[in-house]
């Protein structure tokens, strides 16, 4: 990751363009907050009021998630119960690993989720092209193989250490899913 603090009268650069991708691929969490912003608005009828309701909606609606966790507080009109549990597992995760690696995972796996999604449009604009599309990508495939090669070249700049957690975290993931989360949604088989 870092060598530490520059000596003084360095610059930023000093470390090179590698040094740059790799603060890049490092500080790329800033933007998950607008990918799930943008990614659950249509679950919302008044996005300024109701999004952060959406957000658990659309994964308690298909199954991923208890209904419970889609509970809204009859006074507050928040999800009290799964921010609560989110909460709380943010506290331990936070009191227990560090923030570096934290943070390194949590961008790895948004620049893989990111990355799938670009591979998802150029795919599905081929096999159903005439689909509706509320929210169209312009210069299909240009745009999404830019966005490909961008991510997987942030991922690269990540540190090896990194690789593998997520490797790991992946197929603890995917254990889980075709485990509990696939029988739930009956999404297994569907897809195409």
């Amino acid at each position: 990751m870092s060598d530490g603090p520059l000596p003084a009268g360095q610059s930023p650069l000093h470390r090179g363009w590698g040094g740059v991708v790799t603060g890049a691929a490092i500080v790329f969490f800033a933007y998950i907050g607008f990918d799930a912003v943008s990614t659950t608005a249509e679950e919302v009828r008044n996005p300024r009021r109701d999004l952060p309701v959406g957000i658990i909606f659309a994964m308690s609606r298909d199954g991923l998630l208890p209904a419970a966790f889609g509970k809204v507080h009859p006074t507050l009109r928040t999800p009290v119960n799964v921010t609560l549990v989110v909460g709380l597992v943010t506290a331990a995760i936070g009191s227990l690993l560090p923030l570096g690696a934290v943070a390194e995972l949590v961008n790895i796996g948004t620049l893989a989720a990111f990355i799938i999604v670009s591979v998802g449009v150029i795919v599905i604009r081929h096999t159903r092209p005439d689909a509706r599309r509320p929210f169209r990508v312009p210069f299909v495939p240009a745009v999404p193989l830019l966005a490909i090669f961008s991510c997987a070249y942030l991922i690269v700049a990540l540190p090896t250490v990194t690789h593998l957690r997520f490797v790991v975290w992946l197929l603890i993931g995917l254990v889980i899913y075709f485990a509990y989360g696939s029988r739930r949604t009956g999404a297994v088989g569907e897809v195409g």
